[in-house]
């Protein structure tokens, strides 16, 4: 039952980070100025934070959705979400609304609807890091792999990491912050 739960958390999960990870590539100029929106790092700092923030999003969702160092990789995927919220939570308090960047060039507004969802995704970072089996063991790992083989050949469970995706790419959809897979940027749009 939980290595089914897990499974698909993690395949979830990794999925959102992966769509993160490549719309962020997909739009340098537009993390360095999402960051900058924030107003709580200069822009040296942002010009820093900017071209890792990917690559960090990236090698989570390969290690969520390959299954490797899932204790470190869920915990560092809570700390990262825990980071983003904060940064979320201090500009709300002070008043403030803009695109949150989250996916790139997104133009979701930041708002309590984010708290909640990445409240929702830390939980489920959480599950993932209570649930895996060791730090970084190769005998843990092929074993989830065989667990995860068995997993998908099972036709009843075949359902659930179908739905896991597609409600992680839905919830993206429905807050208007895929829109940046979908679409591309015309040449007489101006980038902010």
């Amino acid at each position: 039952m939980w290595s089914a739960a897990l499974f698909v958390a993690r395949i979830a999960l990794g999925s959102i980070f992966l769509i993160a990870g490549v719309s962020k590539l997909s739009s340098p100029t537009s993390v360095v100025d999402g960051i900058m929106n924030y107003r709580l790092l200069s822009r040296r700092q942002a010009q820093l934070v900017a071209p890792l923030l990917p690559v960090v999003e990236l090698l989570l969702a390969t290690l969520l959705i390959a299954g490797v160092g899932l204790t470190i990789a869920a915990s560092v995927a809570s700390l990262l979400l825990a980071t983003f919220t904060a940064a979320i939570v201090i500009n709300l308090r002070r008043g403030r609304q803009f695109s949150c960047n989250c996916f790139g060039s997104s133009h979701a507004t930041i708002g309590p609807a984010m708290v909640l969802r990445n409240g929702a995704l830390i939980s489920l970072s959480l599950f993932i890091a209570a649930q895996a089996r060791s730090l970084l063991s190769i005998g843990a790992t092929a074993t989830e792999w065989r667990v995860d083989t068995r997993i998908i050949f099972d036709l009843n469970l075949l359902a659930p990491l179908v739905a896991a995706v597609l409600l992680s790419l839905g919830i993206l959809l429905l807050l208007n912050e895929a829109n940046v897979l979908f679409s591309t940027p015309s040449p007489s749009k101006e980038m902010w």
